[in-house]
């Protein structure tokens, strides 16, 4: 911090107009550099700063989104120890699912909406938090997508190509699963016929 005061100024005049391009914005003067984090993250961010202690700060306020949020920030700033505990928050109340016969409320819950599910991905693949992947695959993969409006088909496009292929392999696997599983119980009158082109199996 010693040496702060002393690194190159930006070479545009402290009086030039402001003609909102970056580099070029001064205010009152002086010359700022727009940064793109969220206001709400850093106020929330600053909750815990003040006071410095976790167990003090208000947290029954924060949903999903602003521990992501957090996690983000706190990652961008090296704030490890804020960083550690909304990973821990977010992994214990919000994005992992319990093994037992609640998970389904709990799918429900937090993975229906198909945007939220988008967003989880995109903050686990930015943030190398692996762990928070399966469920929202879990959900784009078996969702009904002719009962969702075409804006929540749209928001697949935000997921990179790969992401979108391992949502397509998880779909035709739960259906190659639902056949076998329907092909065990004759009751259902599903069969297997056997084709004879090249012992293709239909």
């Amino acid at each position: 911090m010693a040496d702060l005061l002393s690194l190159p100024q930006p070479s545009v005049p402290l009086n030039a107009p402001n003609d909102g391009t970056l580099g070029d914005i001064v205010f009152n003067g002086v010359p700022f550099v727009v940064l793109h984090d969220k206001a709400l993250d850093f106020a929330n961010v600053l909750d815990f700063i003040y006071p410095k202690t976790l167990p003090l700060a208000r947290t029954t306020h924060l949903d999903a989104d602003d521990l992501m949020g957090i996690v983000r920030f706190a990652g961008k700033y090296l704030i490890d120890d804020l960083k550690d505990w909304a990973v821990m928050e977010l992994s214990d109340n919000h994005l992992i699912l319990p093994q037992d016969p609640s998970s389904k409320y709990y799918l429900d819950r937090h993975y229906s909406n198909p945007s939220f599910c988008v967003a989880v991905i995109q903050f686990a693949r930015e943030c190398s938090l692996p762990g928070f992947l399966p469920f929202a695959f879990y959900a784009l993969a078996t969702e009904d997508w002719d009962r969702r409006p075409m804006e929540d088909i749209l928001c697949l496009d935000q997921l990179s190509l790969e992401d979108r292929h391992r949502i397509q392999c998880g779909r035709i696997a739960l259906t190659r699963a639902v056949i076998e599983k329907g092909c065990e119980r004759p009751e259902y009158g599903i069969s297997r016929e056997f084709c004879p082109n090249a012992g293709c199996r239909k």
